[in-house]
């Protein structure tokens, strides 16, 4: 176990925050992008709570200044760590499990993610854009409206940075799709500077086989890296399947 202070914290949706941890013997530990910790609240005093709770590390592993993770606010323990203030002591514990990044020569990754799902992959996408900014790599990113989209704005500065990524980010929300104009992006997202002047692809729907066939060319050339709710990893590993995907080119991670 080691001991962390949170160090920075910023608001990224209504109920996600990210904060930025700072080892208190200056050792950061050494994990792959990918990878999870337990967190629990040092000297926490209700002994009955579930005494902690497993995070995505969203930092790129070669910086040795901070931890970073994504905090949903969902549950009582979650909830606790969303409300913790700067300088709160937390002990970690990990780093945890096997939904790594492997680069490989022949394999072009594709990361097909939901909702919170970013966090593990935002690790890898910054990892590849650090370490080798010259792979191809698409980023499906799927979320209920432009509020709940997590690393908004680095989505788009890496976007913008490496000409080799894309980001399809796909609004699934009925609100805004009633709001939608003749060029199918909302006209809320249509005036926003960030999409017209960075490489964000907008679209409106659900990432199903037809996204999918539509949208990633050469499949069998592919990687796939799928994050988020169990029902839609489930689905998603279905089609890539069907459409050839052999299973050792899909990496899945999935929670219920």
């Amino acid at each position: 176990m080691k001991q962390y202070r949170i160090s920075e914290i910023s608001q990224h949706t209504e109920n996600v925050k990210v904060l930025r941890l700072k080892s208190l013997d200056g050792d950061n530990i050494n994990f792959s992008s990918g990878q999870y910790i337990d967190v629990s609240i040092a000297n926490n005093a209700h002994k009955n709570d579930v005494d902690y709770t497993s995070f995505s590390i969203t930092s790129l592993p070669s910086n040795k200044q901070y931890l970073e993770i994504a905090v949903l606010a969902s549950g009582t323990y979650r909830q606790k760590i969303f409300d913790a203030s700067i300088g709160t002591q937390l002990n970690i514990n990990g780093p945890y499990g096997d939904f790594i990044y492997k680069h490989h020569t022949q394999l072009l990754p594709v990361f097909i993610v939901g909702g919170s799902g970013i966090a593990p992959i935002m690790s890898m996408l910054r990892y590849i854009s650090h370490k080798f900014p010259a792979t191809e790599c698409t980023l499906f990113y799927t979320c209920k409206s432009k509020n709940n989209i997590i690393f908004f704005d680095e989505l788009n500065s890496l976007s913008m940075k490496n000409t080799m990524l894309k980001c399809h980010i796909v609004i699934t929300c009925e609100k805004q799709y009633n709001k939608f104009n003749g060029t199918g992006i909302p006209k809320s997202l249509y005036k926003d500077k960030r999409f017209s002047q960075g490489r964000l692809y907008l679209e409106h729907g659900r990432i199903d086989e037809t996204m999918i066939v539509n949208r990633i060319k050469d499949i069998e050339s592919k990687i796939f890296y799928l994050c988020g709710p169990y029902e839609m990893v489930i689905m998603l590993r279905f089609i890539l399947q069907k459409q050839g995907v052999v299973k050792n080119c899909i990496k899945a991670e999935l929670w219920s």
